[in-house]
Parts: C-alpha cells; structure tokens; sequence
C-alpha cells in the first residue's frame, strides 16, 4: 500500500518537471530567428581560420538548415546556416 500513496508524489513532480521545460522552451524561442534558406550558386561567407572566407553554396546538404559550400581554392565544406553570413 505505501507505493499507492508515493503514485500522487511522483504524478506531481512530474507535472512540475513538464511546466518547468514549456516555460524554459517559450522563454528560449523568444529570441529565436528565422533565417531564410539560401539559394544554390550565392556567395556568402563562413568562419575559418580566424577570418570570413567567401564561399559560394554548391547545394543544399540533406541535413536540416545545412549547406554544401565551395571555396575559390576548390575546397569544399558543409556549414549549418547559422554559421553562414
């Protein structure tokens, strides 16, 4: 019978637990930006090497918000769009 009378306890903290993180996600989104997806053949710019290099997108990456990039040397790279300016 004392693990019926714990169930309540853990049903609560639970419930807590799951409030605590809808909170902690709407305050995080709050500052979330949408950035636009970029086009195949634009030249933008990424971070390497302590300095922004200019690449040109190659193709679009099957990976989410990921971009296939080519620099004038003829490396190539794939960046998540937030690293991309």
């Amino acid at each position: 019978m004392k693990a019926l009378a714990l169930y309540p306890t853990m049903y609560q903290k639970h419930r807590r637990l799951r409030k605590k993180q809808e909170q902690d996600k709407a305050y995080n989104d709050r500052s979330d930006i949408a950035l636009p997806p970029l086009k195949t053949g634009k030249q933008v710019r990424f971070y390497r090497d302590d300095e922004w290099e200019p690449v040109r997108v190659v193709q679009v990456s099957n990976t989410p918000r990921s971009y296939i990039l080519k620099t004038p040397y003829g490396d190539v790279y794939r960046r998540n769009r937030v690293h991309l300016h």
